[in-house]
């Protein structure tokens, strides 16, 4: 019989995580861009770009992120360490629990890393389109990271085309 503990062992030592009183967030949305994370949570860290493997990325159908559980697909973002405070406040900005909820899972880093973080996940997962406007602030993001180019245009996939102006019936808008 094998021994399972020491595998074990040998991942949790080398498991990426906070500091005491602190708590990794991945961000696959506007939260990656610095600036926005700056503006809800005092002090953020960044730790580094993850990816989950075997999630995905989707726009819900009331125009926002979450991740679902899907094989075979990578969501990317980056690590933010924030304080034990600054989660509170990030939580009570996320409307959780209600609209979102926050989940605890692994990613790995550049360098195949384990890397422990939560993620906030919306609670409708109903397939949706968001506006350009808001998908640009995700992309931008995106693509300060350098995520692949087959992952930004993914993203992209999820834009909701302009409505139609409505035409009389003469002809004209």
């Amino acid at each position: 019989m094998t021994d399972q503990i020491t595998p074990l062992v040998h991942v949790m030592a080398q498991l990426v995580r906070p500091r005491p009183s602190h708590r990794h967030v991945f961000a696959y949305d506007g939260l990656m861009a610095e600036d926005r994370i700056r503006a809800l949570c005092p002090d953020p860290r960044f730790v580094t770009a993850v990816r989950y493997l075997s999630k995905r990325f989707i726009i819900n159908d009331e125009g926002v992120a979450t991740l679902v559980p899907r094989r075979d697909f990578t969501v990317y973002g980056v690590v933010w360490e924030i304080s034990d405070i600054a989660q509170t406040g990030l939580d009570i900005f996320m409307g959780m629990p209600g609209i979102y909820d926050r989940y605890g899972s692994f990613g790995r880093g550049p360098a195949g890393e384990l890397i422990l973080s939560e993620y906030y996940g919306a609670r409708n997962r109903t397939p949706g389109a968001a506006t350009p406007e808001y998908l640009r602030t995700i992309l931008e993001a995106a693509q300060h990271w350098r995520f692949p180019q087959s992952y930004l245009d993914e993203i992209a996939g999820w834009a909701r085309a302009e409505p139609l102006t409505q035409i009389d019936s003469r002809g004209t808008r």
